[in-house]
């Protein structure tokens, strides 16, 4: 169909620039390590330490792609949801599909993160301590991993089959485009069944969705927090809120 060979065509697209991202995103993160450790100035304090998070986090996330290599993840979409088959002949199976997209769960806590650092920066510098902090920054990686597996187990248990009928109609749309059988790795979200709406997907649908609604208002807030309190700060020099401003930009971008 016309809908599979679209998707066909994008996946040998993917394919071919997966391994050129991966090495260049491996390197250039590990270039920037080596940046952040070796020429970093005093003066940026604890903020050294929350980019090397994010650095560190980034080349985690890139090898974690490539080792996964979501390229043999097939969706197979139907009028009524859609389902995702991790291929054994690659041995990836679904729990590690769930986990690689918890991982993109947490740049979002990441991020959050970062806003709440550049907003104490200029609200209240008296708490950048706080990222000095053993307890604190237990907290805040705590949150990001309970993000991370709160992902991971709602789409292990929610994208289950609901039962047999739902894996054989799947199986034969399987079948159909690919020429071969499917019995294991298969991830099923199918909303609307018989005129029933689907409990399962309904539910993760609203916890994906929440957690994305959730963490994007929060980050979108603590932006315009900083944002006005950059420009009504009083206690910095015109070069410092230029600065600032300057990296408030960069980071409302990802959001």
């Amino acid at each position: 169909t016309y809908v599979f060979s679209r998707m066909r065509t994008l996946l040998e697209i993917f394919e071919v620039t997966s391994t050129i991202t991966f090495v260049c995103g491996f390197l250039l993160n590990l270039l920037l390590l080596c940046l952040i450790r070796r020429f970093s100035s005093r003066e940026l304090g604890t903020y050294k330490y929350l980019l090397e998070t994010f650095a560190a986090y980034d080349t985690f996330l890139v090898a974690v792609h490539h080792v996964t290599n979501p390229v043999h993840f097939k969706v197979i979409p139907a009028h009524t949801g859609f389902a995702i088959v991790a291929d054994r002949e690659y041995g990836i199976l679904v729990p590690l599909l769930c986990f690689y997209s918890s991982c993109y769960a947490v740049p979002f806590a990441l991020l959050n993160i970062h806003l709440l650092y550049r907003y104490w920066t200029i609200k209240s510098p008296d708490r950048i301590a706080l990222f000095s902090q053993g307890k604190f920054i237990a907290l805040l990686i705590t949150s990001a991993i309970l993000l991370q597996i709160n992902w991971s187990i709602s789409c292990y248990y929610l994208g289950k089959p609901e039962d047999d009928e739902d894996i054989r109609y799947y199986q034969s749309l399987f079948r159909e485009e690919y020429e071969k059988d499917i019995n294991e790795g298969l991830m099923i979200l199918n909303y609307w069944r018989d005129g029933t709406l689907g409990i399962r997907p309904l539910f993760f649908l609203i916890i994906a969705d929440t957690v994305e609604i959730v963490t994007v208002a929060l980050a979108a807030t603590q932006a315009t927090l900083t944002y006005l309190q950059i420009r009504k700060a009083q206690h910095i020099s015109e070069t410092a809120r230029a600065f600032q401003l300057q990296i408030l930009l960069v980071l409302s971008a990802q959001v």
